[in-house]
């Protein structure tokens, strides 16, 4: 019977994507306004907002390494293909609004594709277990 501590760990993991993708959400809308002149203010905003976003891809990081010691203690090995990359955007020295918004995109796209790979690696998990 599959540890119950690998599937809370694996749902932990997977909310903390939930935030990190709500994060740069928030932070890609903002961007979008500022672009079109939205000021000192609205920049402001829009950092803080990439600042939560780094903030919740940490966790993320930090939850990874929970699942895959979560892994370790069944003798199972939890091997995803993320690239080296994944965590390594972050936005000190952006030289423009539309850079910014590319850096956003990228995360967006690393979390959906880690959000995709555990959440098939759940279902894989509990369908096992049944069986």
């Amino acid at each position: 019977m599959m540890n119950d501590q690998i599937l809370k760990e694996l749902d932990e993991t997977l909310l903390a994507i939930d935030e990190a993708k709500a994060a740069y959400s928030s932070a890609k809308n903002f961007g979008i306004l500022d672009m079109f002149g939205g000021g000192m203010i609205l920049s402001m905003i829009k950092h803080s907002k990439m600042d939560q976003g780094k903030a919740a891809m940490d966790k993320v990081e930090k939850e990874l390494e929970d699942l895959k010691q979560a892994f370790s203690h069944q003798d199972l090995n939890l091997y995803l293909d993320i690239s080296d990359s994944f965590f390594d955007v972050y936005f000190d020295n952006i030289f423009s609004d539309w850079k910014t918004q590319q850096a956003i995109a990228k995360n967006q796209e690393a979390l959906e594709d880690l959000e995709s790979k555990l959440r098939a690696l759940r279902t894989q998990l509990t369908t096992e277990e049944v069986l």
